[in-house]
Order: C-alpha cells, then structure tokens, then sequence
C-alpha cells in the first residue's frame, strides 16, 4: 500500500511520499474505486465526486477524503488515466 501509483507524475509522486498513512490508505480506496468503475464502464461512484477541473479541460479530480483531492488526466491514446496532483484544494491552483 505504501507505494506511488502509476502512471503518475513527479510532482504527485513528491506530493504522495507527504501523505501520512492514513490519507494514503484513504486514497487508494478511491483510487480502487475509481479504477474499477472506469473498468466497467460505469460512471465513478458519487462519493468520489469526479469531474473536470475548472478552466482545464483535459484535467479531472476526484476526492477520496474532506479535505483529500486527487487531479489526474487520460493518457493521449484514452486508455489510462495519468495522476497529476495529491494532497487538499491546495492542488487546484496548478492542477
């Protein structure tokens, strides 16, 4: 569980290591969740409340605690989903 998810980006990477293991382990079940509904082409649970960032269209968010978001961005060929940004609201301003 402790490990960086990929692919994500170097800045997600830094923020995640920061992430007490609590929020990491708060994190990685959204990010199951996430994963596993985007599998099955299913809209992501609403408790994750995932949609696009604002003024940045080709970046999306999801929140995996009160104060817990994640940003992240489909790959160029739509396959996958890239992590961008980790930590509070703090993120949105460089999502």
């Amino acid at each position: 569980m402790s490990g960086v998810p990929e692919p994500s980006s170097a800045r997600f990477r830094r923020e995640f290591k920061q992430l007490d293991r609590s929020s990491k382990a708060a994190f990685f079940a959204a990010y199951a969740q996430l994963i596993s509904d985007l599998e099955r082409g299913t809209v992501p649970a609403l408790v994750l409340r995932v949609k696009q960032v604002v003024n940045s269209p080709d970046v999306w968010e999801f929140t995996w605690a009160r104060n817990g978001r994640a940003t992240f961005s489909y790959t160029d060929d739509g396959s996958g989903l890239v992590l961008r940004r980790v930590g509070g609201h703090d993120i949105f301003r460089r999502p």
